[in-house]
């Protein structure tokens, strides 16, 4: 907290937290920005003009567009007189306010103290971020490594087809011979559209199957 023109701030308060073990910077600037909004509530006159200074654009997005993460700040900043203006700020533009804060932010890491606990949020990340080192099947690793997540989430909408593509994908389906005969040994695994022998599997049905080599050719062309 600084009082003072732009070029020449006093710092009159400084706080410093420990944040999460695991985190992201977004929601680190939230924390922060909270932090600082209950400390104004408590410690400053309603009547006051204040400035809150941020170098996160994404977060004053957020407050613009009355994000649900930001609705603790709201709360805390709403019964003022005086309005709090929030400006954002480019960071490492040597802008002495700013300047200040990073110092103080990277002091901040160096405490003996307990970390913030771990959102919710940022454990789902985590847990989406385990997940590929998970794949050790040599199948599962051939067909997801060049595979987008992004991209399937704009082509496919409905979670049901989603689901469909990532089985049909694994070779985890039904349809698939060879995966009923796993689910099933009276059942077998050869495949129904030709007379090769050949196990029924997404490498013989999409690659190798003159049953299925018609279909291929007239969706995605004679040279697939």
């Amino acid at each position: 907290m600084t009082k003072g023109d732009a070029e020449t701030p006093e710092v009159i308060h400084t706080i410093r937290r420990k944040g999460a073990r695991y985190t992201c910077s977004y929601e680190e600037e939230v924390n922060g920005m909270l932090t600082a909004a209950i400390w104004i509530s408590l410690n400053c006159p309603k009547e006051a003009s204040i400035l809150i200074c941020t170098d996160s654009q994404s977060l004053c997005m957020a407050l613009d567009a009355f994000n649900v993460e930001t609705t603790h700040i709201r709360s805390a900043l709403q019964n003022r007189v005086s309005p709090v203006i929030i400006q954002w700020i480019p960071g490492h533009s040597d802008v002495p306010g700013n300047e200040l804060a990073e110092k103080a932010a990277k002091s901040g890491t160096e405490l003996q103290t307990a970390c913030r606990p771990t959102s919710y949020r940022s454990s789902c990340m985590m847990v989406r971020k385990s997940i590929p080192n998970m794949i050790t099947h040599p199948v599962m690793r051939q067909v997801y490594k060049c595979q987008s997540n992004e991209k399937d989430k704009e082509e496919i909408k409905s979670r049901k087809d989603q689901v469909l593509l990532a089985q049909i994908r694994t070779g985890k389906h039904k349809a698939f011979q060879s995966y009923q005969h796993l689910l099933d040994e009276n059942k077998s695994p050869t495949c129904p559209r030709c007379n090769s022998g050949e196990n029924h599997t997404l490498e013989h049905w999409f690659l190798n199957c003159p049953g299925t080599m018609a279909a291929k050719h007239l969706i995605f062309g004679p040279t697939a």
